[in-house]
């Protein structure tokens, strides 16, 4: 409702975040939104994943009559920050920078207006907000539950795991002679912290009855060395559900 400013006394017509006092849109208030935390270890691509699933909304919504678009808050900054990461992903091939990890757990959302292409048809709107988080504050169930708030209150999850952390991957790599520098994050350490975070032990069971997707990122490894993966790459079809 509307309700004068304490301050200067006038009417103010629209809904502002009491935390941040950026103004919110008038119908993700009055409809709700769903919050999806994308949650994986560090440098598994969570932000990678993030750009490239609303890019693919944006470029193929419309097969199922949907259009989807980013909201107006902080003055269309997401929107700018997000058609730069599409941008060095997709046109110049570049992989994203690591984000960084924050002291205080608190990370800008997306705001994300999905809605039916049909004007004409009034079907209430959905917003989906994502956090573009650190994998730091997912290593373990007690930071992830201190520190990622959007897990609290969310309406399910993405799970990312890193497809160089599954151990036949890593043997064919080996025995090709490939050298990978890198920490791949604990496929299993990955599981077993999210399921300390939801357990019946856990003082809060975070995700408890909610939708949770499990997906793996740069999954191309997986046909770059299909040939030598015997029967466990028989079982992986990159275009169809996989076993």
């Amino acid at each position: 409702k509307i309700k004068p400013c304490p301050i200067c006394g006038d009417d103010a017509p629209f809904y502002v975040c009491p935390h941040c006092h950026n103004e919110l849109p008038y119908d993700m208030v009055q409809y709700g939104t769903d919050i999806i935390p994308i949650i994986g270890g560090p440098a598994v691509g969570k932000t990678c994943y993030i750009v490239a699933l609303l890019n693919q909304l944006n470029k193929y919504g419309y097969k199922i009559n949907l259009v989807s678009s980013f909201s107006s808050m902080w003055g269309n900054e997401s929107a700018k920050t997000f058609k730069e990461m599409e941008s060095r992903l997709f046109k110049d091939h570049q992989l994203l920078e690591k984000t960084a990890p924050r002291d205080d757990g608190k990370s800008a959302p997306w705001f994300i207006k999905i809605e039916n292409k049909n004007a004409r048809k009034k079907v209430r709107p959905t917003y989906l907000i994502f956090y573009d988080i650190a994998g730091e504050q997912f290593m373990d169930a007690q930071t992830m539950s201190r520190l990622a708030a959007p897990v609290h209150h969310a309406s399910g999850a993405i799970v990312l795991l890193d497809a160089l952390d599954i151990p036949q991957v890593q043997k064919v790599m080996k025995e090709a002679g490939i050298i990978d520098y890198e920490n791949h994050f604990s496929i299993s350490q990955t599981i077993n912290e999210l399921l300390c975070l939801s357990s019946e032990e856990a003082t809060r069971q975070v995700l408890k009855d909610r939708p949770i997707a499990f997906a793996f990122s740069k999954s191309d490894v997986i046909d770059q060395f299909r040939s030598s993966l015997g029967t466990f790459g028989e079982t992986i079809d990159m275009k169809q559900n996989s076993n």
